[in-house]
């Protein structure tokens, strides 16, 4: 069984960096078609076989905080001259995603990693519980796995230490992660967090 997201992890461009802290921790992240879906394959009256269409796994993953220039380098998006980032995507950049869950019960976490990906931004909730801070505004980014000759799939998982996915980097032959990378201020956001909220009188 496994225990929540502990992090995505991203290489692109040949830079890799984690969505930790500085993007204010990962959400979650869906992982579906992981594996081909079977077709019944039937014959007098009866199934005969099934059929194992090829993988396409999809991979949503949600965080509560990206800077516009690294969302760019995800997804493609195109800047324009006065500095707007828009859905105007001229070529889609190739992403490695992985992604860890601790297994509960365990000293381990498994990572599921996907070399090769291509993604887009589906969904922006700007729904924000600005009291309580309970419902952050968040970003979705949806991934489509390809194959990937690193490991002749298009996606796979392993068992790693718990907080230790150095193997994993070996083996696809990543950097460690920077973990500069992002602008979340965790010290910024409790400030905001605390500030007594002015109501609201309508005449």
């Amino acid at each position: 069984m496994l225990e929540g997201t502990k992090d995505a992890v991203f290489n692109v461009n040949g830079k890799t960096f984690a969505a930790g802290a500085n993007f204010g921790g990962t959400v979650k992240v869906d992982i579906k078609n992981y594996q081909g879906a079977l077709t019944n394959i039937s014959g007098s009256n009866k199934t005969q076989a099934s059929y194992l269409e090829t993988a396409k796994p999809q991979i949503s993953v949600t965080l509560n905080s990206v800077p516009d220039d690294i969302l760019a380098q995800l997804t493609g998006a195109t800047k324009t001259d006065g500095g707007l980032y828009t859905n105007n995507i001229e070529k889609l950049p190739h992403v490695g995603l992985v992604a860890s869950a601790l297994r509960f019960g365990t000293d381990k976490d498994r990572a599921f990693v996907f070399p090769n990906c291509a993604g887009t931004v589906q969904n922006f909730s700007l729904n924000t519980d600005t009291d309580s801070k309970k419902t952050m505004a968040t970003i979705q980014i949806d991934f489509n796995a390809l194959w990937s000759d690193k490991i002749n799939a298009s996606g796979g998982y392993m068992d790693v230490p718990s907080d230790d996915l150095s193997s994993v980097y070996t083996l696809l032959g990543w950097n460690n992660p920077d973990n500069t990378v992002g602008d979340f201020n965790a010290d910024s956001a409790s400030k905001k967090g605390s500030e007594p909220i002015s109501p609201v009188v309508h005449s």
